[in-house]
């Protein structure tokens, strides 16, 4: 008799044990989509932001002036930077950082009061170009798209086409 009860007791253990399993499982599994929602909402949201900031910026000069731009302001990346590391894909993320760090030297050359190097310039001017394009796109996609497939899917030649992209 003694057997049989200690039997279904370690079959009740079981059935308990897999219970706490699926249950763990399940948990984690909401967590990882809950975890991958916000982060979607995070680079819709950010890609919203670097687009407006962008827009403020404009390029002006050759041939009629000597290189120089408007409107930039590091205060939107500077806050932001952490966000956009660990929610913009890689690629966007890399471009944005390059395209930041251009403009700051060209913006303390020309506090300086030099001239920016033209080639500099122009690659600054490309990237401003071409993220303008890749935020806009973006910011357009779904929160569930940007959960499953995070990475850029706008045209190849705008991740791909600028030589400040390709020289960096």
């Amino acid at each position: 008799m003694q057997t049989s009860t200690s039997g279904i007791s370690s079959l009740l253990e079981v059935k308990q044990l897999v219970s706490a399993f699926i249950g763990a499982a399940l948990a984690l599994v909401g967590q990882w989509l809950i975890r991958k929602a916000a982060k979607a909402w995070t680079a819709k949201r950010l890609s919203l932001a670097f687009w407006e900031e962008l827009n403020a910026v404009t390029f002006y000069g050759p041939p009629q002036y000597a290189p120089n731009f408007g409107g930039f302001s590091s205060q939107t990346f500077d806050t932001l930077f952490r966000e956009l590391a660990e929610s913009l894909p890689e690629t966007l993320a890399r471009d944005v950082m390059r395209y930041h760090w251009r403009m700051k030297f060209l913006e303390e050359t020309r506090t300086a009061g030099g001239t920016p190097h033209q080639q500099f310039w122009n690659e600054a001017k490309e990237l401003h170009e071409s993220l303008v394009a890749r935020f806009d796109h973006h910011k357009r996609r779904r929160v569930p798209t940007l959960m499953f497939w995070p990475w850029e899917t706008c045209q190849k030649r705008l991740i791909t086409g600028s030589s400040a992209t390709r020289a960096a």
